[in-house]
């Protein structure tokens, strides 16, 4: 018998504006509950600062990932925005692509936006299908034992 067991799953994607630390969209998987997005986005915000300034690194460096349990972070960085992805499980490498080319697109897409951020995100709520497009999740059949 074959049993059909989680691999990963993204299960959150946050997009944060670099500057301000401010949320600018938040996306779920299906069957996910979030809480608080706005004080994760802002603990996510404190971290990377801590990261860069107790280990003297530059603005365009910082914290790659962490694992919380169950749970893991990364953490993808472009000029002007901060994408967060939860995961659970143990993702492929290739989702980093993934998550960097979203970046690269909201970027693209949403450069004068972003460049008059001034604490509106309503300019970013169309993020969202490019966001939704990180809420991948692979499974796997495997034997039962």
């Amino acid at each position: 018998m074959l049993l059909h067991t989680l691999r990963f799953r993204v299960e959150q994607v946050f997009l944060i504006h670099k500057r301000t630390g401010l949320l600018l969209n938040h996306v779920m998987a299906e069957g996910v509950s979030g809480q608080g997005e706005e004080v994760i986005s802002g603990m996510l915000t404190a971290i990377q600062d801590f990261v860069r300034d107790s280990f003297h690194q530059s603005q365009d460096e910082g914290l790659e990932s962490l694992r919380i349990g169950e749970l893991t972070v990364w953490v993808e960085q472009g000029p002007s925005v901060i994408l967060a992805s939860v995961i659970r499980g143990a993702p492929p490498v290739k989702l980093r692509d993934v998550l960097q080319g979203t970046v690269e697109t909201i970027h693209s897409q949403y450069s004068e936006a972003l460049r008059n951020f001034q604490g509106d995100a309503g300019p970013f709520l169309e993020t969202r299908l490019s966001l939704e497009d990180c809420l991948q999740a692979q499974f796997g059949l495997f034997p039962e034992r």
